[in-house]
């Protein structure tokens, strides 16, 4: 493992999960300690899974010590409580999982309205509005709700103004199943 260090920029909070949870992950296997959070993951050095490999208990607990430790530094004080009564990088994450997947169904409701309301704003450039539906496609898809990708295409379809009618009906004319990368450079 060489010296070089990384962090996440920002900590876990109470509605953050999502993102929160990609960076950490990635920090985690960089560090070499994923394994102890996800036991059938590949780790990232020999390519073996924790299981398929024979390690000195004393390594594995090196690692869920540090793995503890980089998600105690990078969530912010309300956490500080649930970190410390951890036993293990995994079951605080599984804890932490467990509270803030927002697989609830009031969550999704609130997701999935955004989405039908989403409106391109005046002066808006169409790449910040088709990024804020994206935003919301991938938290509706964080929360466990199946989505399909046509589904947010039509939704970015409908909160375009009237000056894109003539391109909504040439895209909603096509026989192809629309995607974002479809109709992404079209809208430009």
């Amino acid at each position: 493992m060489s010296n070089t260090r990384y962090s996440v920029d920002i900590k876990l909070g109470t509605d953050n999960w999502p993102e929160w949870r990609i960076l950490m992950k990635q920090l985690l296997i960089l560090e070499g300690c994923w394994t102890v959070v996800d036991p059938d993951a590949a780790d990232s050095s020999t390519g073996r899974t924790r299981s398929e490999k024979t390690t000195d208990a004393d390594v594995e607990a090196g690692k869920n010590a540090r793995a503890l430790a980089l998600i105690t530094t990078h969530v912010m004080s309300l956490h500080l409580t649930t970190c410390g009564r951890a036993t293990s990088a995994k079951a605080l994450w599984e804890q932490f999982k467990g509270t803030y997947q927002a697989n609830s169904v009031a969550r999704q409701f609130q997701l999935r309205q955004q989405l039908m309301t989403l409106r391109k704003e005046g002066d808006e450039p169409i790449t910040v509005f088709i990024e804020r539906a994206k935003t919301l496609w991938s938290d509706l898809i964080a929360t466990g709700h199946e989505m399909k990708e046509t589904e947010i295409c039509w939704a970015v379809l409908m909160g375009l103004p009237k000056q894109f009618e003539v391109m909504k009906t040439i895209l909603m004319a096509k026989a192809e199943e629309l995607t974002i990368s479809s109709i992404y450079p079209q809208l430009l």
